[in-house]
This record gives structure tokens, sequence and C-alpha cells, in this order.
């Protein structure tokens, strides 16, 4: 993040999850509960991924993900623009 700042000269807003969500996560599941099963795995993703992004994305028109075509079977059909109900925006994936 520090290089993409200095090589861009662009400030950068850092969105951490909510501390107290995370404490309160752990103390219910540990701090490896996300391997005790699909529902732990989804809350932990939530507290520590999504609530933030939804943070990051509020009142935004549309994002641009890292997620590229190549990194994975599963996303070779990622399409270059979609758009993304789970947020409500239009979402641009790389090309590569």
């Amino acid at each position: 993040m520090q290089e993409l700042g200095e090589r861009y000269s662009v400030p950068l807003k850092v969105y951490f999850p909510d501390s107290a969500a995370v404490e309160k996560y752990v103390a219910q599941n540990g701090v490896n509960g996300f391997y005790n099963s699909v529902a732990s795995r989804k809350a932990c993703c939530f507290v520590r991924k999504v609530e933030p992004l939804r943070r990051a994305l509020k009142g935004k028109g549309a994002w641009i993900t890292g997620m590229r075509r190549d990194q994975a079977v599963t996303r070779g059909t990622l399409e270059v623009s979609a758009y993304d109900a789970d947020q409500g925006l239009q979402k641009l994936n790389s090309a590569a």
C-alpha cells in the first residue's frame, strides 16, 4: 500500500475491521474459529472483510477489484464489468 501511494502520489484510506466485532467473534469462536464450520468462516469473513468493504463503498457508484480471470479456473468467465448485486454497484475486474 505504501509503495502504491508513493508511486502514484495518491493518499490511501485504509478501512480496518471493527475491533469490537473482531473481539466478539474471537471470544465466541476462538482465534481460528473459521476452521470450525462454514457458518463460522462466513461470520469471520463478514467481520473482517465484508463490513469494512461496505463502509469503503458507501456512497460510491462503482468499484474496481483486484480479481483476475487467470487466478483460478472458477474465474475464467469473470466479466470485466458486471453489476454487483451484493453491493448495489457496478464492479470492474482486471482483464488479465
